[in-house]
This record gives structure tokens, C-alpha cells and sequence, in this order.
């Protein structure tokens, strides 16, 4: 099955712009104006409308401006009155979260049908409109793409195109091509990126991560974004705030310790061909209790990366350009993939598929089985068949 395509492809024409890039492009703040906030990520999507309310409120706000609604249980007359109701402090900033239901009301909600393409072809005032998408609306929805305008003649027909009145796209795209509205896409970065983002996100709540220690909380927390978060701010905790950066003995105390500290030292010593330390780590791992099964899975992820690698040099390409490998690993993983040849990666991964099944059926020692991978993969070139 095709992967999902992403936010910002799905909405190309709506010029979606990256949540991580907002602020710069934030609209006026006396002005008001449009925002749709959409993708994967619902802690970035609520993120980006917190500094967006943030933004149009003020340094002062007025907190009588500021109107939060659900969109699963809001009405039509709510909505509105709030769109339109001034206070003293000024025009209102509407936030709609999980705002589909309002995006493409269902039949037992009358009262919003035509709400949204209303406010937003003619909002009163100043008004400033959040919309959260928790999921992305159905572009196959006549409120969406419009319907077609009556056609004059039988005749006129085989002549033009039919115009079509304006769906919600449209209404939006007119907003964003006029510079009153903004797409924001809030699905995470993709994994190559991650270490960036992280050190980004640290570096905006003040802390300075040690070498590699972006790349430890990628490894470690993935792509959930509210959880890099979560551990940069324990950092911040952790540090007295008159030192400025933390070192990675440091941050492997705060996530979780050991552990993570060794599984870099095994698969770091695995790709750089060194046997001892590669053993020597594998024993600690397995001391700390780490799974056998996890350990296999690294093993695997990593045979999978030297075999990419292999494969987009062998054709003359960049390491760069391997998909699926941080662009920080590749200049890495490119010297040890040339060990093998193309045959010998194959054969390597059909090696831990086996390995895989036997240590699941309890047919060999696990400790034995992970020392001949790594030792395996940790041959010379040229010389891994007769170990």
C-alpha cells in the first residue's frame, strides 16, 4: 500500500506553509485574518495556535477577545454571535479546535452549513479565525470543490468550460492569494530532519544540547514531538539556569541513562568494523537486561541502512540521497557499506531473518546468536564469508 501522502502535498495548492516557519509569516497582528491549522502532529497543531491567539491578542491582551470553541459540540448561532460580537479591547480572535465538523457539517447540523465559506469570504471586522483540522477534510465533498454554475445553452456548452461556484477551497485559496490567510502544516518533520528540529526546539527554551545529543533524543522519542518537548523541558529542570549547556552524561541521566549510552557504543563500534567494542558492548546491554529482540531489531535497522547506502553509491548517487537514513548518518554508513558487496548484503539481512525466527523458537543462545552478527558485520572487506 502507497504512503499517505503528507499535509503540505495533499493541500499543495493551498500553499501550506511549515508550522516551524510560522512566526516569520504570521499576518498583522491589528489586521486579523485566516489561519487553517492542519496535520499529523495535534501537539504542533494546538503549538501553533497558542503563538498564533498569542500574536493577534497582543502583549496586553484582552481576554474577552480571545473565544475558544470545540468544534464537535459547537452551533452555528455560538460561532457566529462570536465572530461578530466586539469587545472594548478590540475585534475577536475565534479559535475553532477539531474544527472538521464545522469544516463539512453534517446533515443534523444545519445551522453551520455555509458558516465557514461565510466568515471566511466576508468576516466581520478584524476578525482573527483559527481552524483546527484533527483529520483533512474530504476534497471529494461538494462543499469542498464546488458546485458547477447552471450552463446557458446546449450550445455554449461545447464552447467553454462550465465556471464553477465557490467550495471552502476556493474561499481559502482566494484568502491566502490576497495575503489574509495563512495554511499552517503541522505534520512532524521527517525523520532525517528530526535532529534539527530538536536542536531548534531546545536552543527556543534555552537549552544547548551536546554533540550528538539531538540525535540521542531522535533515536530515543522518534517523531512524537509533544515527547522531545517533554524531555527538553526536564532538561531545562534538571540544569541550574545560570549554566548554559548540558553534557551528554547528562542527558543520558535524564532519559533513561545506560542503556542508551551502550546501544550508541554497539551500533556505532557494528558500522565502524570494531569487533571488541562491539562485543564488549553487547555484553553490557545484555547485562543491563536489554532484549535480545531489541537488540536484533538494531542489528536489522542497521544492516537495512548499509544495504540502502550500498545501493545509491553503487549507482553513483550521494550517501545523501539513501532514503529512509538520516542525512547526519549517511557520510558515516557509506565508508562501512562498501565492506560488502551488494550479494553479501542480501545474504546478511537473510542471516538476521533466520536468526530472528531461531531466537523466537528459543533454537540458539541469543548471546551467541547477536556475537555473530556482530561479528558478521563487523568483518573486513572482503573477509566476512570465512568468519
Amino acid at each position: 500500500m502507497a504512503a499517505r501522502a503528507g499535509f503540505a502535498t495533499t493541500f499543495r495548492a493551498l500553499r501550506p506553509v511549515p508550522a516551524a516557519e510560522a512566526r516569520k509569516r504570521f499576518l498583522p497582528a491589528a489586521d486579523g485574518g485566516l489561519y487553517i491549522v492542519g496535520g499529523d502532529s495535534g501537539w504542533l497543531r494546538r503549538e501553533s495556535i497558542q503563538r498564533i491567539a498569542a500574536h493577534h491578542l497582543g502583549e496586553r491582551p484582552d481576554p474577552h477577545r480571545l473565544r475558544r470553541f470545540n468544534g464537535q459540540a459547537a452551533t452555528g448561532g455560538q460561532l457566529r454571535n462570536a465572530a461578530e460580537t466586539l469587545s472594548f479591547g478590540g475585534a475577536p480572535v475565534l479559535v475553532i479546535h477539531d474544527g472538521l465538523r464545522v469544516t463539512q457539517p453534517p446533515a443534523g447540523a444545519p445551522d453551520l452549513a455555509g458558516l465557514l465559506p461565510d466568515l471566511i469570504a466576508r468576516p466581520p471586522g478584524r476578525l482573527t479565525l483559527v481552524v483546527e483540522w484533527e483529520k483533512s477534510p474530504n476534497r471529494s465533498l461538494k462543499s469542498w470543490k464546488g458546485t458547477p454554475a447552471p450552463k446557458a445553452s446546449k450550445a455554449k456548452r461545447k464552447r467553454t468550460v462550465a465556471a464553477r461556484l465557490p467550495g471552502l477551497e476556493a474561499a481559502i485559496g482566494s484568502r491566502v492569494a490576497a495575503g489574509t490567510g495563512l495554511v499552517l502544516d503541522a505534520d512532524p518533520p521527517p525523520e532525517r530532519a528530526m535532529p534539527a528540529w530538536i536542536r531548534n526546539a531546545a536552543r527556543e527554551r534555552g537549552v544547548a544540547l551536546p554533540e550528538r545529543g539531538a540525535e540521542l533524543l531522535a533515536e530515543r522519542f522518534g517523531r512524537d514531538l509533544r515527547r522531545q518537548v517533554n524531555e527538553i523541558g526536564k532538561l531545562l529542570a534538571y540544569r541550574d539556569e545560570s549554566e548554559a549547556a548540558v553534557t551528554f552524561a547528562e542527558l543520558e541521566t535524564v532519559i533513561g541513562g545506560g542503556t542508551v549510552r551502550n546501544r550508541f557504543r554497539f551500533t556505532d563500534a557494528v558500522r565502524d568494523g570494531r569487533t571488541s567494542d562491539a562485543l564488549l558492548a553487547l555484553d553490557r546491554l545484555l547485562e543491563e537486561g536489554e532484549s535480545p529482540q531489541a537488540l536484533l531489531a538494531l542489528v536489522y535497522q542497521l544492516a537495512l541502512q548499509l544495504q540502502v547506502v550500498e545501493d545509491v553509491v553503487r549507482r553513483g548517487e550521494a550517501p545523501t540521497s539513501a532514503p529512509g537514513v538520516p542525512a547526519w548518518m549517511a557520510g558515516r554508513l557509506a565508508g562501512a557499506a562498501r565492506r560488502f558487496s551488494a550479494a553479501e548484503h542480501r545474504r546478511i539481512l537473510g542471516e538476521i531473518a533466520t536468526i530472528d525466527m531461531r531466537l523466537k523458537m528459543g533454537g540458539v543462545a541469543a548471546r551467541n546468536a547477536l556475537a555473530a552478527l556482530a561479528l558478521r558485520l563487523t568483518a573486513p572487506a572482503g573477509k566476512s564469508s570465512s568468519r
